[in-house]
């Protein structure tokens, strides 16, 4: 399979804004998705792990998954850097829970246990990951503790 040229990423980009299109793009190119898409959707194991505006995605990626895929994108504009997210060893006993768990450099049992429902994080940047779940939940908490 032939990867799609950037100039194919432009026409479809220019076509979608003039006749006010949507677009599904699904691509394992990230630079090409970020140049056409004004919103993303990371999958994990074909479950969201990460979802919103792409830039927001691209500049504060949050999963652990987002963060490993995105620093293995080359880049002209920075120098190459390496062993920026390490990965455990694949092991598929937890299929009940968390699908990145077995990888997850973050995790811990509690991941295991239940699939993490996706939260908005911060404005249109979505997560499905209990670790910044629970950071949302002790910042509401210390709100009503006055």
């Amino acid at each position: 399979m032939r990867a799609l040229p950037i100039g194919c990423g432009q026409l479809m980009d220019a076509s979608s804004i003039l006749r006010g299109l949507s677009i599904l793009f699904i691509a394992h190119d990230l630079s090409l998705a970020h140049y056409i898409s004004e919103r993303a959707v990371i999958l994990c194991c074909g479950c969201v792990a990460e979802m919103g505006a792409t830039d927001k995605i691209f500049d504060n990626p949050l999963y652990p998954y987002t963060k490993m895929l995105i620093s293995s994108v080359p880049r002209l504009d920075k120098k190459w850097e390496t062993g920026k997210v390490e990965l455990k060893a694949k092991n598929s006993a937890y299929s009940d829970g968390r699908v990145y768990y077995d990888r997850c450099p973050v995790a811990d049992q509690g991941c295991a246990k239940f699939a993490p429902p996706i939260v908005e994080i911060e404005s249109d940047h979505y997560v499905a990951c209990y670790r910044y779940i629970f950071a949302k939940w002790v910042q509401k908490s210390a709100l009503f503790a006055d």
